[in-house]
């Protein structure tokens, strides 16, 4: 692995702004995911965390605000143009695969648009083996069960050799055992290299995997730091449940329950 300019973010966004109309979704929002690191992005149920991830995706122009990766403006690029050029690759929260195809031939789609003048059968098949799917290369990936579902969305994101992966909830659904083995996954792409931008639900996966969350509520940034100080705080307790609650415990394993 080659070496990484840790003096310039992986990722990073500047002052977001997304407006619909007279609603404002995201407000004035800024982050960082460092070269190696796996941050998490984390709020309540309409917090606008998918909205960002649109934003730094390229599936939404943002209002004001700038994106970039590895130090370079993104902010008007396409999303095959991120993907391709700067190796920003994202997941979604409903998982978008192609029923009538095999898992080969979806990771090979992704894998294609990626390296179109590289080895995209050889990046396909490496995706298909390090998710633990060669037993299924040519199932049509409709008939897998769900968890089995959701790795195949992530070996595409990972067949195009991301240098900066967006997961958009990619636990929901998992059991445990499931969740324990996703952990450990995002660990090894890590250790790789990929920086990474988690947006979950679970937060035993968050605590399990992430060096620092920036939690958010309507849009603005409420805090930024560790998982354990994240659950401490007062606004992000008042954010997720009201005044005087707690949290579930988020440093429980990924084995032994859920938050």
């Amino acid at each position: 692995m080659s070496a990484t300019n840790t003096d310039v973010p992986a990722l990073e966004a500047r002052g977001l702004l997304q407006r619909f109309g007279g609603l404002t979704a995201v407000d004035d929002l800024s982050l960082v995911v460092q070269p190696g690191a796996i941050t998490g992005l984390i709020g309540p149920n309409g917090a606008g965390k998918t909205t960002v991830l649109n934003i730094l995706g390229g599936l939404q122009r943002p209002t004001a605000g700038t994106v970039h990766v590895d130090g370079r403006n993104v902010t008007g690029w396409s999303p095959d143009r991120r993907a391709r050029s700067a190796r920003l690759v994202r997941t979604f929260q409903t998982m978008r695969l192609f029923p009538t195809m095999t898992v080969m031939e979806n990771v090979l789609t992704a894998a294609s648009a990626a390296n179109p003048r590289g080895d995209a059968m050889a990046a396909t098949r490496e995706a298909v083996h390090r998710l633990g799917l060669d037993d299924v290369r040519e199932t049509l990936a409709s008939t897998l069960p769900y968890g089995r579902q959701r790795r195949v969305e992530i070996a595409r994101a990972i067949s195009a050799q991301p240098k900066v992966l967006l997961l958009d909830e990619p636990a929901a659904g998992l059991s445990p055992r499931e969740r324990q083995e996703l952990a450990e996954l995002l660990g090894e792409l890590n250790r790789d290299g990929v920086a990474i931008l988690l947006v979950e639900h679970h937060m035993d996966l968050v605590h399990a995997v992430c060096s620092e969350v920036t939690v958010i509520d309507f849009g603005r940034p409420i805090f930024h730091g560790t998982v354990a100080d994240a659950m401490a705080d007062e606004a992000v307790l008042r954010s997720y449940l009201g005044p005087g609650q707690e949290l579930p415990d988020p440093s429980l394993s990924v084995t032994e329950g859920a938050v």
